[in-house]
């Protein structure tokens, strides 16, 4: 669960099953169930926001063991696949940027990091952490 960067009364949910949802916290109602057929199936484990050349874009982690960056329109509340990091071996359950938009860092449930170049989506470098 997430504020929108920007306006303050949303909050983007996701979790069990393949959308999120938007709700209006100061309103108190639901606003939209977003859908996308580039969601996984089964499961969004994470989800966060990011400023790319100035417009909001979403990073999803996903049970299929990827992260999908998406173009996010804010008014009608609909996204749009950009790219997909992929490279583990299980869930993706975790997932940051660099301060520099330079590189994306993911972890899975298997204890497994992988670096990505976020402007070409390759993968960089991949190791085990100790459990």
């Amino acid at each position: 669960m997430k504020f929108h960067p920007t306006k303050d009364n949303l909050v983007y949910t996701s979790g069990n099953d393949k959308h999120m949802s938007v709700i209006d916290v100061k309103a108190e109602k639901f606003v939209k169930k977003i859908e996308s057929k580039d969601f996984d199936n089964k499961k969004i484990f994470y989800h966060k926001f990011i400023l790319v050349n100035k417009d909001y874009q979403l990073l999803v982690c996903n049970y299929d063991g990827t992260v999908k960056q998406f173009e996010l329109d804010t008014t009608k509340h609909t996204v749009k696949l950009i790219r997909t990091f992929s490279g583990h071996q299980g869930p993706c359950n975790h997932c940051d940027l660099s301060y520099d938009n330079q590189y994306l860092i993911s972890s899975s449930s298997r204890l497994q990091v992988i670096l990505h170049d976020f402007k070409t989506g390759k993968e960089l470098d991949k190791f085990q952490i100790a459990p």
